[in-house]
Order: structure tokens, then C-alpha cells, then sequence
């Protein structure tokens, strides 16, 4: 960037809901722990389920397991094109990667692990995502590989 540049946000929201919390139920203290060590104050966090309000005005929905990927499409049909693991999400095979596991059921060693694996795929699709973000002809193509997610009736603004 050019000294005296500007830079504009992307035009993104991002929320963290779940498929089995239950609303306003808290954070559990081993990931309120873990965030801290990474700079991210979630005593306050508390859950939002995945409900047709969010269905209506979500765009993408990044999941931890194949198995809440299927909830999610199951219950909500428009999200099919929407809705794929993380890790899975811009990735080019034809081989869909493992789950991340639920760090609520692990150690806080593991809930460390789990994070770590959050962190190292949210830094792999992010710069895919930006191109994604800022050039709208690219939200036509596939995202997600062999799963043929496309993302033809995204529109992020």
C-alpha cells in the first residue's frame, strides 16, 4: 500500500453460531482460556444458534465437522451452495479433509491443538477469501474442489 492510501474493510460479518448450543449459553472456560492466550476476550462470547434468521442473511457457513455441514444443509436447503467444513473450503482434491474436532470435547491441551488447526486453515483460505470478497466474478467458480460448491447466489453486499 502506498503511504497515504486508504484501505476499505471488506464487506464481511462474521458470527460464530452453533447447530446444538443453545442460545446465550456460555463459553466453556478452556476455550475462554485459549483465547486469551491468543488475544481474543470471549468472556462475554455467548452461543447463537443456526436458525432461519441467520439462514436468511448468511452468506457462507464455514463448519468444524462433516456431520454439522449435513445438519445444516438438511434443515436448511438454500445453504446447500453455502455450507462446507473449513477445511475442505478452497481446497483443491478430491479427498475432503478430516473434521476438526469439538474442542468442548477435549482437554485444554487439545482445545490448544484444535486452535492451532483453526488458526493454520483460517491463514490458508484467507487470502483466497479476499479474492473472493473483492472480485465478484470469482463467486461463480468452484470453492470447495470435488465438492463443487458453487457459489453462484452469493452476494456479499
Amino acid at each position: 500500500m502506498r503511504k497515504g492510501q486508504e484501505t476499505k474493510p471488506l464487506p464481511v460479518k462474521i458470527l460464530s453460531a452453533g447447530i446444538r448450543s443453545r442460545k446465550g449459553e456460555k463459553t466453556l472456560d478452556g476455550i475462554i482460556k485459549i483465547g486469551w492466550e491468543r488475544g481474543l476476550n470471549l468472556k462475554n462470547h455467548r452461543a447463537i444458534p443456526f436458525d432461519i434468521y441467520l439462514e436468511r442473511r448468511t452468506n457462507l457457513v464455514l463448519t468444524m465437522e462433516s456431520m454439522q455441514t449435513e445438519i445444516i444443509t438438511r434443515r436448511f436447503p438454500s445453504m446447500k451452495n453455502k455450507t462446507c467444513k473449513l477445511n475442505d473450503f478452497l481446497y483443491d482434491s478430491d479427498v475432503l479433509a478430516p473434521d476438526i474436532e469439538d474442542p468442548s470435547k477435549t482437554d485444554i491441551d487439545g482445545t490448544r491443538q484444535i486452535a492451532n488447526q483453526i488458526d493454520d486453515e483460517l491463514n490458508r483460505i484467507f487470502p483466497g477469501l479476499v479474492e473472493i470478497l473483492l472480485d465478484k466474478k470469482r463467486w461463480k467458480k468452484p470453492l470447495i474442489g470435488s465438492a463443487k460448491m458453487v457459489a453462484n447466489d452469493m452476494d456479499l453486499s
